[in-house]
């Protein structure tokens, strides 16, 4: 028989988090992309404080996905606004460039 789990609570201390998409490990680990902030934040498991892993703040555009791969032991992160130059032509704005970080 199955019994529901009491709900967890985490607890995230930042101003203007609007969390955007959150992923999981197999290890029980949860972890939250931030749109407000351009920040990852990552919960171990057991824990129910959140702790800033990834500052993309400093490059331009919100985050918009954060997934966990853990068959190539990273986490992937899409971040709009970045402006990148293929070889052989430019690409202005609303670009998605994703960031790897090793889980």
């Amino acid at each position: 028989m199955l019994f529901p789990a009491d709900p967890a609570i985490i607890t995230i201390a930042s101003k203007n988090l609007f969390p955007e998409s959150i992923t999981s490990t197999a290890d029980g680990a949860i972890i939250i992309g931030s749109y407000g902030t351009s920040t990852v934040w990552r919960i171990p498991a057991g824990e129910n404080t959140a702790a800033q892993w990834i500052d993309a703040s400093t490059t331009k555009g919100p985050l918009l996905g954060v997934l966990a791969d853990e068959k190539s032991g990273r986490l992937l992160v899409c971040q709009a606004g970045v402006n990148l130059r293929p070889q052989n032509r430019s690409r202005q704005g609303g670009a998605h460039h994703p960031h790897r970080q090793p889980l």
